[in-house]
């Protein structure tokens, strides 16, 4: 039992990920129309077709308007991989007897447990395991870092294909990685190509990150044959996408965007390169870091990560890793700011959720981040935790309005699992609370030997004090700015906080440690 222990990262890391795992698995939040699409389109391929003329109105008032419309038919405008993925699963929840009509909340929790909250799971120990190969010892606290204090966790809690195409997408990466670190296997590079294509599947703007991982793949040499490897496995990971295009359009190339009737009209799509892409507009990019659903402002704990990548890109072992990194961030930050006019680079109201998938990419760097400037960092991340734990448990689809502040203090919740047996208090969300403080602090506690530089209190005061600015100055064009009263506390108290990591972490002045061993 110890040894097996050991092998997970010991009972600290095994008490953290129970925790982030009950954290995105309690929540049972509202539907919306991209949820719906998902569900709808399970529930047709259950009747055998893929169409949704007849399951659209099968899933509640609601419904969904995420539809694209051909030849007469009604179909989601989802890739497939989420609802073909999902289908094993509702087929388990209609035979335990749970009613798959009407309000459809209840059965989407159900059928995210198995599709959003296993893939997230296996995602933060990909992470993981990746961190420990830079940083020893700082996996555990860089993926519960990433699971608490970035937009994976509200997703978590959602029936959006986001983290899905998430894990695929670092799945691939870490296969190639792992191939790099030993003798040349194409076995791998073909297996790495499979998850990218998989990924496309799920979500047709993973290509993007396709192509990178394929720069990737041929880069260690050999280019013909492995590039035909990674081509090979990607080409057979959209076998399904491709027969799922010829089974409901009759093309193979045919996907189910095409004829979308969300986003922009027909007239502003042809006026773009492709699917609602421009050019990348500066503005688009100002609002995706710096407003009031900017991932800075949101997260600004992903500063460190990219910062920790670019050191990483320094350490001759770990370059062409931190090239990819810092390179998928840079694609999905241009390819989101290129979405033309009637179409959100925002994927509509609220946070940034296109940008998902970069997350794992962008947080590998905190391995060099804890390790360089674990203040800063620890102050950072205790606030982005704070910020994601606040939207997940006041409906992380109601946050594009800025409001989450007020409805905590409202106490308008969201609600949880433990309405199943008729519990519907306000109070049950604090479970949830609870589940992400154990999780943050047994991350916190599994490190071990960190010691920063001294001018690391100093940045951590300055980087906190830059946040102060920017969510101050932040707009939020659907809503309400964050109120001064809510930054300038929230601060006060993550100063507290830095200060108190920086007495644990023995990163005080030498006078003060001397004030600190005296005896009282």
């Amino acid at each position: 039992m110890k040894a097996s222990l050991n092998r997970l990262g010991g009972p600290l890391t095994v008490l953290a990920f129970l925790a982030i795992a009950f954290a995105a698995a309690y929540p049972m939040q509202v539907n919306g129309f991209n949820q719906n699409a998902h569900y709808a389109l399970v529930r047709a391929l259950d009747q055998g077709t893929p169409q949704i003329d007849r399951t659209r109105h099968e899933i509640g008032e609601l419904g969904t308007n995420d539809v694209s419309i051909d030849d007469g038919h009604v179909y989601s405008n989802k890739a497939p991989g989420l609802a073909l993925a999902t289908l094993p699963a509702f087929e388990v929840v209609e035979a335990t007897g749970m009613r798959t009509t009407g309000d459809p909340t209840r059965v989407i929790w159900a059928l995210h447990l198995w599709s959003i909250v296993v893939p997230f799971l296996v995602l933060l120990l990909l992470l993981r395991d990746r961190v420990e190969r830079i940083e020893p010892g700082l996996g555990t606290i860089v993926a519960i870092t990433a699971g608490l204090g970035t937009l994976l966790l509200p997703f978590s809690t959602l029936f959006f294909a986001h983290v899905p195409t998430a894990v695929l997408g670092f799945a691939a990466f870490t296969v190639l990685w792992r191939e790099r670190e030993r003798q040349p296997r194409l076995a791998l590079v073909l297996a790495g190509g499979i998850l990218a294509g998989l990924a496309v599947t799920t979500a047709y703007e993973l290509v993007l990150l396709g192509v990178v991982l394929g720069l990737y793949s041929i880069s260690r040499g050999d280019v013909i044959r492995r590039g035909l490897s990674y081509a090979a496995g990607a080409l057979l990971g959209v076998v399904p996408l491709g027969l799922y295009n010829l089974w409901a359009f009759g093309s193979l190339t045919h996907v189910s965007y095409e004829n979308n009737q969300t986003g922009g009209t027909s007239d502003q799509l042809r006026g773009s390169i492709g699917f609602g892409i421009s050019t990348p507009d500066l503005r688009v990019i100002h609002d995706l870091l710096f407003s009031v659903w900017g991932l800075l402002t949101l997260t600004p704990v992903l500063a460190c990560g990219v910062a920790g990548g670019v050191l990483l890109l320094l350490r001759r072992r770990f370059r062409a890793e931190a090239a990819v990194c810092l390179g998928v961030v840079t694609v999905y930050f241009l390819w989101a700011s290129s979405l033309g006019e009637g179409l959100s680079p925002f994927g509509g109201l609220g946070p940034p959720r296109y940008l998902v998938t970069m997350l794992p990419f962008a947080t590998l760097g905190l391995a060099v981040a804890f390790r360089a400037f674990p203040v800063t960092t620890l102050a950072l991340a205790a606030l982005s935790c704070f910020q994601m734990a606040v939207q997940t448990m006041t409906n992380p689809l109601a946050a594009y309005d800025g409001d989450w502040w007020a409805r905590l203090r409202a106490k308008q919740f969201s609600q949880t699992a433990a309405s199943i047996v008729g519990v519907t208090g306000w109070y049950t969300i604090t479970l949830l609370a609870v589940a992400v403080l154990v999780a943050g602090v047994a991350a916190a506690l599994s490190v071990r030997h960190v010691r920063g530089p001294r001018w690391d209190m100093l940045a951590a005061a300055g980087a906190l004090g830059l946040w102060v600015v920017i969510a101050l100055r932040a707009q939020n064009p659907a809503g309400d700015a964050l109120g001064r009263d809510y930054v300038v506390a929230l601060v006060a108290l993550l100063g507290v906080f830095a200060f108190a990591a920086a007495y644990l972490l023995g990163e005080l002045p030498p006078r003060a440690r001397r004030v600190r061993a005296a005896p009282s």
